[in-house]
C-alpha cells in the first residue's frame, strides 16, 4: 500500500471513525475503469462516495488552489465526469482536499472552482471533524 501524504491523510481521518465492524468503509481501486471515487462509506441512513485529494499549501495567501487543473493535485477529467455522473443519478459524492492544516470538504460541486490559500485555510477542518461529517451524514 502506498504511504504518500494522501494515504496518510485518509488514515488519519479514519482513525476518528468507529471500527469497520461498526461503520463500513471500503477503498475503491479499479484498474480497468478510471475515475471511480477513492472510498465508499455505508451507513444506516445512506451511503457516501469520497474522492480524496492532497495539496501542499502555497506560502502566499492569495495563491489559487485549483484541483481541476494543474499537476498537483488535480481531479482528472475521468474523475470529474464520474463525480458529476453519479451526482446526476442522485448519489452522494464528496471531494475532500487534505493538507497539513486539515481538510476542506466539498459536499457539492464547489470543488470545480479555484480557492485562495487563505480561504482554504479558513475553511479547513480538523481530521476528527472531517470524520464526524462523514459519520453524521451516513448515520
Amino acid at each position: 500500500m502506498s504511504s504518500g501524504p494522501e494515504t496518510r491523510f485518509i488514515a488519519s481521518v479514519h482513525r476518528h471513525l468507529p471500527p469497520e465492524a461498526e461503520f463500513h468503509r471500503e477503498k475503491m481501486a479499479n484498474p480497468y475503469r478510471g475515475g471511480t471515487a477513492d472510498s465508499w462509506y455505508s451507513g444506516l441512513k445512506r451511503d457516501l462516495w469520497v474522492e480524496w485529494k492532497w495539496v501542499e499549501l502555497p506560502k502566499r495567501p492569495d495563491t489559487l488552489i485549483d484541483i481541476t487543473a494543474g499537476k498537483k493535485p488535480s481531479l482528472s477529467v475521468l474523475q470529474q465526469q464520474w463525480i458529476c455522473d453519479r451526482r446526476t443519478e442522485g448519489r452522494s459524492v464528496w471531494v475532500i482536499v487534505g493538507s497539513k492544516a486539515g481538510g476542506m470538504v466539498f459536499c457539492d460541486n464547489a470543488w470545480s472552482k479555484a480557492y485562495r490559500t487563505d480561504t482554504y485555510l479558513a475553511q479547513s477542518l480538523g481530521r476528527g471533524l472531517v470524520a464526524n461529517m462523514i459519520l453524521d451524514f451516513c448515520q
